[in-house]
């Protein structure tokens, strides 16, 4: 009996540590995403979890309307990814010209919108 519990902590533990990729969750991160616009050149400065200390952002996604002038921004967080705070993404890149007559908002694994501001 003491050999198949700890056969199955050891399997339980194993399965946390290779957990895939997870999308982030607005209320979950420390401090609200920081958003400077530079020309075309948007940087977001984010938090890692408070639910989960373990999991570090380590890729932010962005998309766009343009008939509703919108951004959204997304994240991924995961175990044993190199963590990285400060993304600079080129809105020219996603064909986006006058950004700052945009909206930004984060978007959440759910689809629930969080608006952001600078």
């Amino acid at each position: 009996m003491l050999l198949k519990t700890a056969f199955i902590l050891i399997l339980l533990t194993l399965a946390s540590c290779t957990t895939g990729n997870r999308g982030v969750f607005f209320k979950e991160m420390s401090a609200k995403p920081e958003l400077t616009l530079n020309g075309n050149f948007l940087t977001v400065k984010t938090s890692n979890s408070i639910e989960n200390s373990a999991l570090k952002i380590h890729a932010i996604h962005l998309s766009a309307e343009e008939a509703t002038k919108q951004i959204y921004l997304s994240a991924e967080q995961a175990l044993n990814k190199d963590y990285k705070d400060t993304y600079v993404l080129n809105l020219a890149g996603f064909k986006i010209s006058e950004p700052e007559k945009y909206s930004f908002y984060w978007i959440d694994p759910d689809k629930n919108l969080t608006k952001l501001d600078f």
